[in-house]
């Protein structure tokens, strides 16, 4: 028996986020870090974030950490087409953040803030990888959505944590299936 959708489509988001490659900017600026076992730092997270997964030790002061986490709330589903298909829509949360290695610094004697452009850097990275291509593609099944046209965007918030730059995105995914198959 297939997974259902909304769990095709939070696997299909972690496996965009592992596939970031930072390129100095011409696509990405920060690709996840990576642990001693060779596992991209891009977690599934259930309810709420654990401080657990902002982990220093994966990064260095040349590379710091960057840590990307999903997890889901609320799910909403109607029928569509008299019983032949369910509109569905899934509340998804998509945490980015990055270790702050540097000092604070005079905000009088900069151009911008450091930890500013770090959270516009995470930023511009997660809307790329939920703009890029609308398809998401997760094992063999394929769950079309467009997260560009929700009703209520992506929202985002970013603050500091800890020495945590994160930023948090809020964004709800519409999606269609077979009735039989939610």
């Amino acid at each position: 028996m297939a997974e259902p959708r909304t769990e095709l489509i939070k696997a299909a988001l972690k496996a965009r986020l592992e596939s970031i490659a930072a390129d100095g900017g011409v696509t990405y600026w920060y690709q996840p870090s990576v642990d001693a076992q060779g596992r991209k730092a891009v977690y599934r997270c259930y309810q709420e974030w654990d401080d657990a997964i902002l982990d220093r030790s994966l990064g260095t002061d040349d590379a710091p950490a960057v840590i990307y986490a999903i997890r889901s709330d609320k799910g909403w589903w109607i029928e569509h087409s008299t019983g032949q298909q369910l509109r569905g829509e899934l509340e998804v949360f998509i945490l980015a953040a990055r270790a702050d290695v540097e000092a604070t610094v005079d905000p009088r004697n900069q151009a911008a803030p450091r930890r500013e452009l770090v959270a516009d850097r995470l930023t511009r990275d997660v809307i790329r990888v939920l703009a890029t291509e609308p398809q998401l593609v997760s094992g063999n099944e394929q769950v079309s959505i467009n997260v560009m046209k929700v009703p209520d965007g992506i929202e985002v918030v970013t603050f500091d944590h800890e020495g945590w730059v994160v930023c948090l995105f809020r964004t709800v995914i519409p999606y269609r299936c077979p009735a039989g198959a939610p």
